[in-house]
């Protein structure tokens, strides 16, 4: 069974609209407590959290982040991620989400709240772990190599796409594009690999034909036992010398018994 939330947007400005509904396909059935608590950030976005993620092995609590204006709803990105990390020691459940203009706390079940401050393009909301106190409050930091981040919210720098980079220029708000004649994957640093060093080859090819084996098969059969009528056929055949190998086998065995028979008793 699948697991929504609705959506439901009016324009203050008008006494007579209608609610419109936006339908967000948030979990599977396998998540636990969908949309125990949501907090809207802005007009497109919205905070919904999971209680429990049954398939995550980083954090089982999830805050996901909605844009409700693309129809059935596009994850924009999940709390917490890569770059945003819980560095504690049991992973915590998220009870509640609350938001105010520029920054978000979620409350957990160890009696620790995280306050996620929005940071500007170019950086992103970077939480560190401090015990000492009962509020984490976050920080900002420059986005990685490779990443970019152009609006000011709490979320985390996203990856260059192809043909993009971002060599560390800060802040790291844009991805430059690279050259069309460069290797430049996905979160490329910089475009130095050119293609003209590296030429593409086609490793497509048709496969032989399978050759005609009967001449292998009987190859063996063939040097073993000679189908002539030559004067060599008996000795070419290896039946033969094994039966005189048992023949004289049999001989040397029988002259023993012999020699022990006739041999005198003392």
């Amino acid at each position: 069974m699948t697991k929504n939330i609705f959506v439901l947007n009016r324009n203050i400005n008008d006494a007579n609209s209608a609610f419109n509904t936006t339908q967000i396909i948030t979990g599977s059935p396998s998540d636990v407590g969908v949309g125990r608590s949501v907090a809207c950030i802005n007009d497109r976005t919205v905070a919904i959290n999971v209680f429990d993620v049954l398939n995550r092995s980083w954090s089982r609590p999830e805050v996901r982040i909605y844009d409700f204006y693309s129809g059935i709803g596009i994850r924009l990105f999940i709390f917490p991620n890569q770059q945003q990390t819980l560095a504690m020691r049991r992973s915590p459940l998220f009870l509640n989400i609350i938001y105010w203009p520029d920054q978000s706390s979620v409350l957990t079940d160890q009696s620790r709240m995280f306050v996620i401050r929005s940071a500007p393009p170019g950086f992103y909301s970077n939480i560190t772990e401090d015990r000492s106190f009962s509020i984490t409050i976050s920080d900002q930091s420059y986005c990685l190599y490779g990443t970019f981040k152009n609006d000011f919210s709490a979320g985390p720098c996203f990856i260059c796409p192809p043909q993009a980079k971002n060599s560390g220029n800060r802040p790291s708000n844009h991805c430059e594009s690279c050259s069309s004649d460069v290797f430049c994957p996905m979160g490329s640093i910089d475009d130095t690999v050119t293609l003209n060093l590296y030429p593409s080859y086609t490793q497509t090819f048709p496969y032989r034909d399978t050759p005609d084996t009967n001449n292998y098969d009987n190859l063996l059969v063939r040097h073993m036992i000679y189908f002539g009528r030559t004067t060599n056929c008996l000795t070419s055949m290896p039946i033969l010398w094994i039966l005189i190998s048992v023949a004289i086998t049999f001989v040397v065995w029988l002259v023993m018994i012999l020699i022990k028979k006739l041999a005198p008793t003392k």
